[in-house]
């Protein structure tokens, strides 16, 4: 908590990734894309004892997150790499939990722009996400609109309020995948979602596609 509290904006945001010894290329450059859009406030969670070591001699605000899991590739879909992504929801509903404002991100992402401008630009929203829609429905830096709200919700760039139905949600979301590692968390958020009914347009409430402009490509997500 304590550590949360310290890599925070002063209005309790907070960006929170996770990685193993393998993918540490792409943990450094998700921290020097922040660092150049000029967004400083993230945390980065390591997998295992290799990781931990090479973030902190690099001067990343890092954590062990005790999974002690795998240095080598997970394989998509594959029981480690479910492992993982339980351990990711858990992470993200400790600072959620903690009363903060937390963008849970994949380390496969680059940012161009400091997300946290456009989060401010909807304080409606108690939750945002990426999408696997491939076209714009809108022609600002707004939210999508209704139109698109059909598509695949993209787990690799997702932000909450700390609300009571966030956290809520959340909560269901870890139980869902701790109970049982079978379960694709990225399948097992849209199926709750859906089913609690909370994906709504830009002229509601709060499941929208988290970047307008955002293009999605085989190696990852672009903001």
């Amino acid at each position: 908590r304590e550590l949360v509290g310290k890599c925070a904006s002063a209005d309790k945001m907070i960006i929170v990734s996770f990685v193993n010894a393998h993918y540490m290329d792409f943990a450094r450059n998700w921290v020097r894309h922040l660092v150049s859009a000029g967004n400083p406030h993230f945390l980065v969670g390591a997998l295992d004892d290799e990781a931990y070591k090479q973030l902190r001699a690099a001067n990343v605000p890092s954590f062990d997150m005790a999974a002690s899991l795998t240095t080598r590739d997970f394989g998509w879909g594959s029981k480690v790499f479910k492992q993982a992504q339980q351990k990711k929801i858990a992470m993200f509903l400790s600072v959620l939990e903690y009363g903060y404002d937390v963008l849970l991100s994949d380390i496969d992402v680059f940012y161009l722009r400091d997300p946290f401008v456009f989060f401010r630009t909807v304080p409606e929203a108690d939750l945002l996400v990426s999408s696997d829609l491939l076209t714009n429905t809108v022609t600002d830096d707004g939210p999508e609109t209704q139109n698109g709200i059909g598509a695949t919700l993209n787990v690799g760039i997702i932000f909450m309020r700390p609300t009571n139905a966030t956290k809520a949600l959340t909560r269901e979301w870890n139980d869902m995948c701790s109970r049982n590692l079978d379960f694709w968390e990225q399948a097992a958020f849209n199926q709750l979602v859906r089913r609690r009914g909370v994906a709504r347009g830009a002229g509601g409430a709060a499941v929208e596609a988290a970047a307008p402009d955002r293009a999605r490509g085989q190696y990852g997500d672009r903001v």
